[in-house]
């Protein structure tokens, strides 16, 4: 590129500085870059001043308030008192039972006593019409030759038939056995017989205090024996007195026992013997 004399007159014309010196092209060009890196400089500077210098807060600006009325539930500041649920009324149960009307005792006086005959294949007898009677296999007291055990003599079963006064203080027991072999006596109720059974039944009682009226007989084919017992009224065995009457064949034994206690026993003698005296057996022989 080529200069004329023109254009180099304009140019140093323009690199004239203020004073009126004129500036060659080379310092022109160094003040230029000396202002640069003047501006990177301030710049920089100024970006720096604003990092590090926390910016001062904005100006809060009001925020609209919204005010929500919310309704409020009356609430009591009092509690009030529990309610327990209502028990259903209980009626109590009556503390006080009806009683049971005892039932009457027998008429001492036998006159006053309706009879009844009773009967079976074994023997019959005459009983207080308000009595009740049942059959069994045992007998209801374990005592005298009413004390049931396997005798190898006898066939089993037993018979037993019990007659019972309405107030259950008095009962008449009849009891029948077999004899394993028939046609030979293998039983003789002598008094030994029964103090033995006695001794058995009471082992700290005495025979001959509590056992009497003892009474033997036989006619033909039968043996028969009847005795008392009464013990003492403070005794704890029960029955406390009874009769016993024992017949014996050749077939079979038969034992009728009247049982009750000793405060009645005597008082009631008359009914006993009237009983007993109507008993008739089936098997004579």
């Amino acid at each position: 590129m080529r200069f004329t004399p023109e254009k180099t007159e304009k140019r140093e014309e323009r690199n004239k500085s203020e004073n009126g010196q004129v500036e060659y092209p080379e310092e022109a060009q160094v003040k230029t870059t000396a202002r640069v890196c003047l501006v990177f400089l301030l710049v920089a500077v100024i970006i720096f001043a604003g990092c590090t210098q926390r910016p001062a807060p904005l100006e809060s600006v009001p925020q609209p308030s919204f005010t929500t009325t919310i309704p409020e539930t009356g609430i009591s500041p009092v509690i009030s008192p529990r309610v327990s649920p209502t028990t259903p009324e209980i009626t109590p149960y009556p503390t006080t039972l009806p009683t049971k009307t005892p039932a009457p005792a027998d008429p001492t006086d036998i006159s006053q006593i309706t009879f009844l005959p009773y009967s079976d294949d074994d023997f019959s007898m005459d009983y207080p019409s308000t009595w009740t009677v049942a059959t069994s296999l045992y007998t209801p007291y374990q005592v005298g030759p009413f004390y049931l055990y396997d005798d190898p003599r006898l066939n089993k079963p037993y018979r037993v038939v019990t007659f019972t006064s309405p107030d259950n203080t008095k009962k008449v027991v009849a009891l029948t056995q077999d004899f394993t072999y028939a046609g030979v006596f293998l039983l003789n109720p002598t008094v030994d017989w029964a103090r033995g059974m006695f001794q058995r039944d009471y082992p700290d009682l005495t025979p001959v205090n509590y056992l009497g009226n003892y009474k033997y007989f036989s006619t033909g084919n039968t043996m028969a024996s009847s005795y008392e017992v009464k013990l003492p009224r403070t005794s704890p065995y029960y029955p406390s007195a009874y009769s016993v009457k024992t017949m014996v064949t050749t077939r079979n034994v038969y034992n009728f026992g009247f049982f009750t206690d000793t405060t009645t026993f005597d008082t009631y003698r008359n009914l006993e013997e009237r009983i007993i005296s109507s008993i008739k057996t089936k098997n004579p022989v």
